[in-house]
């Protein structure tokens, strides 16, 4: 099994990137959600209500899949680690 590297990333930045990644992520959904709202409270039509459920989705998906993708690689990598002993091999005397 390899050594884990010298320089590795403070944990604490990763929690420092996913909040900023929810604050940006939910800035821009607002940006993009609040005007087909108040064009669905103005005419309700039925391609603004997709809109909107498709932006929701989106939003949803983008703030919960990174974290979900990064807990699903670490148990399979988890599960596909394999400790592999070294061969013997023996050299025939002549």
């Amino acid at each position: 099994m390899r050594e884990l590297p010298q320089n590795q990333l403070d944990p604490r930045i990763k929690n420092v990137w996913r909040i900023n990644d929810a604050v940006w992520l939910t800035l821009v959904f607002l940006c993009c959600f609040v005007p087909f709202l108040i064009a669905a409270a103005t005419d309700p039509a039925p391609w603004i209500t997709l809109v909107l459920v498709v932006e929701a989705v989106v939003f949803v998906a983008a703030l919960v899949l990174p974290d979900l993708m990064y807990t699903l690689t670490l148990s399979f990598a988890a599960s596909s680690l394999v400790k592999l002993a070294p061969e013997e091999t023996s050299v025939p005397s002549t």
